[in-house]
């Protein structure tokens, strides 16, 4: 017997946002509640299970109780969403050792068969008053009437690591940048030559769907098919993509969608993600939504066991912001199914016209995306009061001309010459006069066509926005921006047809677009935008002449570094370049691609690791972070060339080591008359 302390659960009125925890976990779970009304203007409450057990269960572990405590605050009329913060497992009994069945979770009654068998938090959103039997038949579709989520914290460490993640995303001081605007699609190979190459043509799909809904997110794929998979005594592996894959994640997207083979621990039989790779993720505080269209991967509900998906929500500082993933085993047809549901309602926004929170849009996807009972085993990790980070103010182009001399042609796009761009930054139309900031652009070239290996399946063929023909950075002055940029040689060619009648074609039929992308902020609020362009027709006849290669220096950490010199096992990598008609980004010519190896290993940086001084596309600047260098010597070679072509090879070698030893002194001043410092 214990004493109960006074509790009237009955009298929270009017709750939208509803965390449900442990009482290890109330002080961080009280925290993010605080957050969430002063962020997301929302009243909130916070319970444990033990007040819910008291009123509802008699003070036992029921949770059903749960259930019923949603129930009766949904009858309010204004819940919206429910956190369960903290992990549940299938032992409800306490039986195996090292148990952490904190918030409980649904399990099914069916155990043996693994594609029949689910566990689930969709039972507690079931709250019509036919509603709560949930038979396992596919008889019956039960609709979930609330946005639900998990964070399966098992630690006050851990809740507090969370709590701090989604704070960070929403309101650090470091969170802008144009990842916000980003998806990768990730993709498997599928071995499995009956199916052909259905992961990949599904990621595809996917990808498609938001390039023709979203122009203004910037869409990229990794298909492990495009990759080398050598053979070894364990299998297939394939370390180019592994490499890929993780500088992706530290790069940034705000959503990242695997489709593929998969398990508890590890993505694909070529193990693309594993225990190694999320902890070696630096990612924060670009955390993406973690989508997996794959099997198991988001099992929560073992004793004992954290699974890979649970690890990337809770990694400290990097990983994953949430996850929606299955826990079970199930078929690829249901991953596609929900998946598109998800992108689905998405693009289905709120009255005010901006982006609805993870509940709403996890709800509707379960909703109208799964019938079946392996549809049950479909679950979101993470906080369903969060809101994905795209911008919802706009930039637009007012007008785009090149300096092409005597051209009135407004399809004449050309490479190698000026083009002066002039646009706004708006809020609902409205130009904004008071806004100051920076704005980031990036020109893609019309789809280019890519045929994968066929390692283990037929290739498949897909067109993806790939190739990049220039970007910047530029000031914003009072809402208004004008700037110049130089498109490289390495242009995909169009149909003459199309970039002469390119007006006239319709622009939902303008599939071979220039796509212009903007990102802008101002460390308080963010904004995108895009322009479709007609694709560039020719070099310009005007262009001048131009044999002389970029200029190139190398550094470690600083400027003051010497090449031969000693750091420890971190540090960063520094290129400065500069060319007067700036850096090629393309990756249409091998021969020209900005990349580095680094001792032996290539790397390509064209795409993310690049960046413009402010105002001046003519010099940038490549950062590479480098950690766990093993001790000894090491070889850095940067391969660079301008838009005309020209190429440049510069190299740099450092030593690493765990303990640092000075091999040079400095003596100041020298001479000396009454003291010296040594340097």
């Amino acid at each position: 017997m214990k004493q109960v302390a006074n509790q009237d659960l009955a009298s929270l009125s009017g709750i939208q946002y509803l965390i449900i925890t442990h009482d290890n976990f109330l002080t961080q779970a009280q925290r993010l509640a605080a957050h969430r009304a002063s962020y997301n203007h929302v009243k909130t409450a916070t319970v444990t299970v033990e007040q819910i057990y008291n009123e509802y269960s008699g003070g036992k572990q029921d949770v059903t109780a749960l259930r019923d405590f949603i129930r009766a605050k949904y009858s309010d009329g204004r819940l919206e969403n429910v956190l369960l913060f903290g992990k549940g497992t299938y032992d409800y009994r306490n039986i195996q050792k090292g148990n952490n069945n904190f918030v409980p979770i649904y399990e099914s009654r069916e155990s043996l068969w693994d594609l029949a068998s689910y566990a689930s938090d969709d039972y507690l959103g079931m709250v019509a008053e036919n509603q709560g039997e949930w038979a396992e038949d596919d008889k019956v579709h039960d609709m979930v009437a609330v946005g639900l989520g998990r964070i399966p914290v098992k630690t006050a460490a851990e809740a507090q690591a969370t709590v701090d993640k989604l704070i960070e995303y929403d309101a650090g001081d470091n969170r802008f940048g144009a990842w916000r605007s980003s998806f990768l699609f990730i993709a498997d190979d599928g071995d499995d030559a009956s199916q052909g190459p259905l992961h990949m043509w599904q990621s595809d799909q996917l990808a498609s769907k938001i390039e023709t809904k979203g122009k203004e997110f910037i869409v990229k794929r990794l298909f492990l098919d495009d990759f080398a998979q050598p053979r070894t005594r364990g299998g297939q592996t394939s370390r180019d993509a592994y490499n890929a894959f993780g500088q992706a994640m530290d790069n940034g997207y705000a959503i990242m969608n695997y489709t593929g083979h998969g398990a508890e621990q590890q993505l694909a039989a070529e193990n693309i993600l594993d225990d190694t790779w999320i902890k070696s993720r630096s990612n924060g505080p670009r955390y993406p939504l973690f989508i997996t269209a794959t099997c198991s991967f988001g099992c929560n509900d073992k004793p004992g066991t954290i699974s890979g998906g649970e690890k990337l929500i809770l990694l400290k500082g990097a990983g994953a912001i949430g996850l929606i993933s299955s826990v079970r085993s199930v078929l690829a047809s249901s991953n596609y199914k929900l998946n598109t549901a998800f992108y689905e309602a998405l693009f289905e926004l709120s009255p005010d016209g901006k982006y609805r929170n993870m509940g709403a849009l996890f709800k509707d996807a379960k909703n109208k995306g799964t019938e079946k009972v392996d549809g049950r085993n479909y679950i979101y990790l993470g906080d369903p009061g969060l809101t994905l980070p795209f911008p919802n103010r706009k930039i637009t182009i007012s007008n785009l001309t090149s300096t092409a001399a005597g051209s009135k042609d407004a399809n004449n796009i050309q490479a190698l010459i000026p083009i002066t761009v002039k646009g706004q930054v708006t809020d609902k139309g409205a130009p904004l006069p008071d806004y100051t900031g920076k704005l980031r652009y990036i020109v893609l070239d019309r789809p280019i066509a890519h045929t994968t290996k066929g390692d283990d399946n037929v290739p498949f063929t897909y067109q993806a926005y790939s190739n990049r023909l220039a970007e910047g950075t530029v000031t914003v002055r009072n809402g208004q921006f004008q700037f110049n940029m130089l498109l490289s040689k390495n242009y995909s060619s169009a149909p003459a047809a199309l970039s002469k009648n390119y007006s006239s074609v319709p622009a939902a039929r303008r599939p071979d677009s220039l796509r212009l992308y903007f990102y802008s902020n101002n460390k308080l609020i963010d904004y995108s935008g895009f322009s479709l362009q007609p694709p560039v027709k020719e070099i310009s006849p005007q262009a001048p002449a131009d044999n002389t290669p970029p200029t190139i220096s190398l550094y470690i950490n600083d400027s003051t570094f010497v090449s031969g010199g000693t750091i420890g096992t971190g540090g960063k990598f520094i290129a400065l370049l500069n060319d007067e008609h700036g850096i090629d980004l393309s990756n249409l010519n091998p021969d020209t691609k900005l990349r580095m190896v680094f001792d032996g290993a290539g790397y390509d940086l064209y795409d993310n690791y690049y960046a413009t001084d402010d105002n001046d596309y003519k010099k940038g600047r490549i950062d590479y972070l480098m950690s766990n260098l093993s001790p000894g010597r090491h070889t850095i070679t940067l391969y660079a060339a301008d838009t005309y072509g020209n190429k440049a090879t510069a190299s740099i070698v450092f030593n690493a080591s765990a303990e640092l030893t000075a091999s040079e002194f400095y003596a100041f001043p020298n001479p000396a008359s009454d003291k010296i410092q040594f340097t």
